[in-house]
């Protein structure tokens, strides 16, 4: 057996273990899950929005506190979420 076929004998062997299939899985239910996507695509936009106040030459404080205080609220959406939390879990 040449290590072309050991490799991809091993590679079938990783895609049957139960680890790697709950990762799978949530990693699907993660891109399926309509409503996390959509928040995560709101924390990226507020994200670039607050990166570009941030690195404005005339900076306003209070959007750049409003505009933080959006991404953590998000982040802690998303990351709370049942779909996310599974998917970090299969994933670690």
């Amino acid at each position: 057996m040449g290590i072309i076929e050991a490799t991809r004998n091993l590679g079938t062997e990783i895609q049957k273990d139960e680890r790697f299939i709950r990762f799978i899985k949530a990693k699907l239910a993660n891109d399926n899950d309509e409503a996390l996507q959509n928040q995560i695509g709101e924390f990226n936009t507020i994200r670039m929005n607050l990166d570009r106040e941030m690195n404005a030459e005339k900076q306003d404080e209070e959007k750049i506190k409003e505009l933080n205080e959006k991404v953590r609220e998000i982040y802690t959406a998303v990351m709370s979420s049942k779909t996310m939390l599974e998917y970090n879990t299969a994933k670690a």
